[in-house]
């Protein structure tokens, strides 16, 4: 006899037998005979429906654990949204008297700030020309599309194409200065903003992407912030209702905007830089835990992966990213010490290569992830999730507190535990150079978009 619940954990666990038995010049193809020529270890029904029971059980407390972990890190994304969208809505001085702002979901704002729309504080908006898609080429200007925003606000130069343009008054018209902010208005990345930090050379935008540049009292990142908080994407998404998708010019220029003077925009940049010394310090609490969890952990990574992200992939046991993933260990970029995930990284890495790659701050793709060996697996586009199911799977066959015993014994033999003490030392030498002028710096220029002042030239 056999129980339907047995045999799915059987077939779950022949993943590779199944990869081998695969047939077909097309497509892949399992056939019939195949499966019924299947050899099983069957033991008798009471045993099936223990092992059952003992693998749903244990696979529950896997899971429990694993999306604490999650949860933890969600949560910290969540707090670091909050704090950024209280404080450019609602400003630092809890006592300040307070006005209606006249837009429902923004609620009482200070009263000496200004409600105004973005017309009201730019001096140009635009969008792309259509067709400019057509003109890519290997050489040319780049060409700036809705990929290259990524989640830090920030536009990716270095993966931009290249687009042939004419030198005419449609070129002038959509090229980027510094300074510029940008929104993506169609495409899955609507509502996504980033700011132009520096042009080194010549670039364009494309037809997806609206282009703002701040009026002279108005900084980048304080407008950029703006539209990226919650105020900023209801408004987005209320412009986009029925059949209607993605925003149109007028949509992004009667976005509301609360402005403060410029002074106080300084001032709500540097405490919103401040404020993440103390995200820092649960990060790195998180880190920790993850590192030493004591069930099996896996990372999946699509886009981008910076700082923190990277030191998180390094904590995870095994990582597979998507081929269109890239990394950086950028801390060093924005004048910080990259100290709280630093003994990950020379684990997973390796001394040598962390040396090289936080002292630069360089980006490297997936490939060169997995050369590291902070990546295990790259595969296609669209074949994360079932890389993943395959991991899992793998990690399910086998013994729960024999993969737990294992893995700890692994970090100890390594040496690779870092002690309460190593890490309050590590957290209190990273919050101690976020206090230093080059970490006062090196955000300003993150904030302001712009080359930190030790940049030669």
């Amino acid at each position: 006899t056999l129980h339907p619940a047995f045999l799915l954990q059987v077939l779950r666990s022949m993943r590779s037998e199944f990869d081998r038995m695969m047939m077909g010049s097309t497509h892949n193809t399992i056939y019939m005979p195949d499966i019924q020529a299947l050899r099983l270890a069957l033991p008798p029904l009471t045993e099936q429906k223990s092992i059952v029971e003992f693998v749903t059980k244990e696979t529950a407390k896997i899971d429990a654990l694993v999306a604490e972990q999650q949860r933890l890190v969600d949560l910290l994304k969540e707090k670091r949204q909050a704090v950024i969208s209280h404080a450019v809505t609602k400003g630092l001085n809890p006592d300040a008297p307070m006005k209606p702002s006249g837009v429902e979901w923004l609620g009482d704002v200070p009263a000496h700030w200004e409600v105004v729309r973005v017309r009201q504080c730019n001096t140009f908006t635009t969008s792309g020309p259509r067709g400019s898609s057509e003109r890519i080429s290997e050489t040319g200007s780049l060409f700036i599309q809705s990929g290259d925003l990524d989640d830090a606000m920030n536009v990716d130069l270095e993966s931009a194409k290249r687009v042939s343009v004419t030198t005419d008054a449609e070129a002038s018209r959509t090229r980027l200065q510094a300074g510029d902010v940008l929104v993506c208005i169609t495409g899955a990345k609507t509502g996504k903003v980033a700011v132009c930090a520096s042009v080194p050379e010549v670039a364009y935008i494309n037809q997806h992407l609206c282009l703002i540049r701040p009026a002279p009292l108005v900084l980048p990142f304080f407008l950029a912030t703006q539209l990226q908080s919650f105020a900023g994407q209801t408004h987005f998404d209320f412009s986009q209702y029925g059949l209607k998708q993605g925003l149109s010019l007028e949509d992004i220029k009667e976005t509301p905007v609360i402005l403060p003077p410029l002074s106080e925009q300084e001032t709500i940049g540097t405490f919103l830089a401040q404020a993440s010394v103390k995200l820092g310090r649960l990060t790195a609490e998180a880190v920790k835990r993850l590192d030493t969890c004591p069930v099996p952990t896996l990372a999946l990574i699509q886009g981008g992966c910076f700082g923190g992200g990277t030191g998180i992939a390094a904590a995870c046991d095994v990582v597979v990213a998507q081929e269109d993933a890239f990394f950086s260990i950028s801390e060093t970029r924005w004048g910080l010490m990259a100290g709280i995930i630093l003994p990950q990284l020379c684990q997973a890495i390796g001394l040598r290569q962390t040396r090289r790659y936080a002292l630069t701050g360089e980006r490297f793709g997936a490939h060169e992830a997995r050369r590291l060996g902070l990546v295990h697996e790259v595969c296609p586009a669209g074949s994360l999730a079932e890389a993943g199911e395959k991991i899992v799977e793998s990690v399910l066959m086998n013994a729960p507190r024999a993969t737990t015993a294992t893995k700890l014994r692994s970090l100890a033999s390594a040496r690779a535990f870092v002690d309460d003490g190593e890490l309050r030392d590590l957290i209190d030498e990273h919050a101690r150079t976020r206090q230093q002028d080059e970490a006062t710096e090196g955000l300003a220029s993150f904030r302001e978009k712009r080359k930190p002042a030790w940049y030669p030239g």
